[in-house]
Formats: C-alpha cells, sequence, structure tokens
C-alpha cells in the first residue's frame, strides 16, 4: 500500500474516533443532567437496554 493511502487510512480512522469519543461525552453529559428525567431517543447509541 502507498505510503499515502496507508496516511490517508490512519487520519480517517483517528477522526472516527474522535468523533465516537466527542458522542460519547455529550451522552455523558447528556445523562448527567438527566438525573430523574426519561433519555431522550438518541441516547440510544450508548444505551445499556433498548430505548422504547
Amino acid at each position: 500500500m502507498p505510503k499515502t493511502t496507508k496516511e490517508s487510512v490512519k487520519r480517517s480512522a483517528k477522526k472516527r474516533h474522535k468523533n465516537d469519543l466527542q458522542k460519547y461525552m455529550l451522552y455523558l453529559k447528556r445523562m448527567q443532567g438527566l438525573s430523574n428525567e426519561r433519555p431522550s431517543s438518541s441516547d440510544h447509541l450508548f444505551a445499556l437496554t433498548p430505548v422504547p
């Protein structure tokens, strides 16, 4: 594989990982603020049990 392709793959994997971490951090912040409230439908990405 040419060096430029390897670098491109590494860069895209790094961006994807960074994006996943950002989503997870937002999820944690939302969950902290929802002590007694029901989670929103967008929280299904990281929920342990299915959200109806």
